[in-house]
């Protein structure tokens, strides 16, 4: 290796295995995208980002956006590179309807979410500590609507599950009860 790509390597900031991270929503091209953002524990600035959902498994598009997740990730662990230098790079456009420049790719789409601050900004300025951001149930921070989150999941006896469906308990599920055949009623 060349001096220089040891002095690369060793700006690197090396991220702590337990860090602030916040699920996003956002929507472009017609396309909702799942996003997970990772903050210095530190600063609050964002280190990382994942692809966490959105286009078709295997597709074309997902591989572009994953792969430029990670892209990002790492040039946002190199010291002296933040979300906001990226963006200001990168190509705009305009939106038809309202006028306002939006970004031209997907690319400016992912840096404009880093340069948003955190959900859980607040909390931090007010000297609160917090883990994995608000926690309103859904799981997810950010821009967009978000659903209210399925209930009735496997293993959570304080769920009710949906209206009108029926909690069965272990021993409804006894290999007798297999072998044994129900009269209708």
């Amino acid at each position: 290796m060349t001096d220089v790509t040891l002095n690369a390597a060793r700006r690197r900031a090396h991220l702590p295995s337990r860090r602030p991270s916040e699920t996003r929503r956002l929507a472009w091209a017609g396309r909702t995208i799942f996003l997970t953002v990772g903050y210095d524990p530190d600063g609050g600035a964002p280190k990382e980002i994942f692809y966490a959902g959105g286009y078709r498994g295997g597709s074309d598009m997902e591989i572009l956006v994953s792969d430029l997740c990670i892209a990002l990730s790492v040039m946002l662990q190199h010291e002296g590179v933040t979300a906001e230098t990226l963006e200001r790079s990168m190509s705009e456009t305009f939106d038809l309807v309202t006028g306002d420049p939006v970004p031209a790719s997907v690319l400016g789409v992912l840096l404009r979410e880093l340069s948003r601050p955190p959900g859980f900004a607040g909390l931090l300025a007010a000297g609160e500590e917090t883990e994995t951001g608000p926690n309103d149930g859904t799981g997810i921070s950010g821009a967009g609507e978000v659903e209210d989150p399925a209930s009735g999941e496997a293993g959570r006896p304080d769920s009710p599950g949906p209206e009108g469906a029926v909690r069965h308990e272990h021993a409804d599920h006894a290999p007798d009860a297999a072998a044994s055949p129900e009269t209708p009623a």
